[in-house]
């Protein structure tokens, strides 16, 4: 329950700052220009600058009304005209509507581009309240531009900007958008109180309009829906008495419907939104949509709807499908199994979950996806206003910062592959060394136990001679002796084998016992005498025993460390520790 309370607020959020600014934006009435328009720009036929104020009065409205597209000529005709009667405001201006063009329908590059050239042109003009504007709306169009590519410390100072410039323009309508896009900012860095602070400041003054009293009681209760559900339903029920948009209204309900589920009210979460998706005009917000759909079979699920349930995912997952929202679609399919289960159509769930996992790879996919584009975004801005500050300085400058630049990684470099040819040789050397001295302490180890093999030769030797010469006898003192010289045998050769083994192969014994634990003491030094490449015979002198002993011991200790292949060679094998 609670992990279904997570992921659906997480969807929610999701919709919301996707659909921020549109949500609040004004219906199509206008599908033809206006006639009063037809008849402004009639009457300002002439190409002159009173055309020029016909022409942004035209655009204003069709923006407004969210008619870019068909705006768009009169945005280039406006650039045109003034380029032509040399009228720089007229031009900025151009620029300016060109920009916004090109943010709706995500030209980043040349969005960027427009609105450089506006400001560039824009901050030339003589100081006086249209041109304050002019730059106002330039710096409001930065500050969007800046959040949708998660730039927001300068998203901020655009705002700044901008509330600085209003000082003395004392624009109302100014006002509230520029205080509306800092709430905004707020919230995107996750600053919900300081977000609040702007809002309820907006709400404080008495020339609020009806719009942002919607918009800011709405944007309050999204901020409080994480800190202080209880506050957050105030705010956005006195949202949704303000809302008087079929669209909006919706928005506000799923959200409203939200609070409800974590409550565990399921009855008024289901209300809220059943009445959501009365509101929300068809084809309009396949998102928001989608989400609704889930959302109302994740209710009937809890409330043991299972048929209603699956109903009414289907049509989510359908809808989600075709906008291509693929966190719906994965919490969809997810909700679809649970239901599947509990209708106890196990192979249908099973499918769904098989399904749901291949959308989670393509989420991934695209999310990284994104991520490199909005990082090149990102990059492309820094560069192009980079150069916009350096062209204003002389050329000779800008080749001197790129020449020292590429001096600069051409000498970082060759200093890296000095310095990575040196480490190598270092290495080498290192290596090398380690080598000679492995080598020596073999040797000097292989020595000691040939050394130590003659020994045992020749004490066994007179071993012999002893033992004879006891038969004869039968003297006490020479049994006495054997005994003494057999014991001598046995602990030199424990002895000085295990202190030169250790010396050069420190690890070995800890390596095998951790690998193989039950071997015994006797096992892991004939494993050494095997890793020095020793015969059976060398082994069987120097442990003063048969050679058909040791061969039993090996073939003993082959099945103690699982070595079932004939093949495998002992030596190579053991050779790893």
């Amino acid at each position: 329950m609670n992990n279904l309370k997570k992921i659906f607020k997480t969807i929610s959020l999701i919709i919301l700052l996707f659909s921020c600014s549109l949500l609040f934006g004004q219906s199509n009435k206008h599908l033809l220009l206006p006639d009063s328009l037809v008849l402004l720009l009639q009457k300002n036929n002439t190409a002159n600058i009173e055309r020029v104020t016909a022409l942004e009065t035209v655009v204003d409205v069709l923006r407004d009304d969210d008619q870019d597209k068909n705006a768009v000529p009169y945005m280039y005709e406006i650039l045109e005209l003034s380029d032509s009667l040399n009228y720089i405001y007229g031009k900025a201006l151009g620029y300016y509507y060109i920009s916004t063009y090109y943010g709706r329908i995500g030209e980043n590059a040349k969005r960027i581009e427009s609105l450089q050239l506006a400001r560039n042109l824009a901050l030339t003009l003589k100081e006086n309240k249209k041109s304050q504007e002019l730059l106002m709306r330039i710096c409001l169009n930065y500050s969007d531009y800046y959040v949708r590519i998660n730039m927001l410390p300068e998203a901020f100072d655009q705002v700044q900007k901008g509330l600085e410039l209003n000082k003395d323009v004392q624009s109302i309508s100014f006002y509230f958008k520029l205080h509306n896009n800092l709430a905004n900012i707020y919230a995107n860095m996750g600053k919900s109180e300081e977000s609040n602070a702007v809002l309820k400041k907006m709400l404080c003054r008495p020339d609020i309009s009806k719009y942002y009293q919607c918009w800011s009681n709405f944007l309050i209760g999204r901020n409080y829906l994480e800190i202080d559900a209880d506050s957050a339903i105030l705010y956005l029920q006195k949202s949704l008495q303000l809302a008087d948009w079929p669209r909006k209204k919706a928005a506000i309900e799923n959200v409203i419907g939200i609070y409800y589920f974590q409550k565990n009210k399921l009855d008024s979460a289901i209300f809220y939104y059943k009445d959501a998706l009365k509101n929300l005009p068809p084809k309009d917000d396949d998102l928001l949509y989608a989400s609704l759909n889930v959302n109302i079979s994740v209710i009937n699920y809890n409330l043991e709807n299972y048929d209603e349930a699956i109903d009414y995912v289907n049509i989510g997952i359908q809808t989600a499908k075709e906008a291509k929202t693929y966190m719906v679609i994965i919490v969809g399919l997810k909700q679809k199994s649970n239901i599947l289960i509990k209708k106890k159509l196990f192979q249908e769930a099973l499918n769904c979950m098989y399904e749901r996992d291949l959308w989670m790879d393509t989420l991934k996919q695209v999310q990284n996806i994104d991520l490199v584009n909005q990082m090149i975004l990102q990059k492309e801005v820094k560069t192009i206003e980079a150069i916009a500050k350096v062209e204003k300085k002389q050329q000779r400058i800008l080749i001197y910062y790129i020449s020292s630049f590429l001096v600069l990684i051409i000498l970082m470099v060759l200093l890296l592959l000095n310095r990575k040819s040196i480490l190598l040789k270092k290495k080498q050397i290192e290596e090398e060394s380690l080598t000679k001295e492995l080598d020596f302490k073999n040797r000097e180890l292989t020595s000691n136990v040939l050394t130590q093999i003659q020994q045992n030769e020749l004490l066994n030797e007179i071993i012999k001679k002893l033992a004879v010469y006891d038969q004869q006898s039968n003297h006490e003192n020479i049994q006495n002796i054997i005994q003494s010289l057999k014991q001598t045998i046995k602990e030199n050769t424990r002895q000085d084998f295990d202190y030169y083994f250790v010396q050069v192969h420190p690890n070995f014994y800890n390596n095998l016992k951790n690998a193989f634990p039950k071997l015994t003491q006797y096992e892991l030094r004939l494993c050494a005498f095997v890793r020095l490449n020793l015969t059976s015979k060398d082994i069987a002198a120097i442990n003063n025993i048969t050679t058909d002993s040791v061969k039993t011991a090996r073939k003993r200790l082959r099945n103690n460390l699982n070595i079932t292949d004939s093949t495998i060679d002992l030596f190579g094998f053991l050779s790893k520790f």
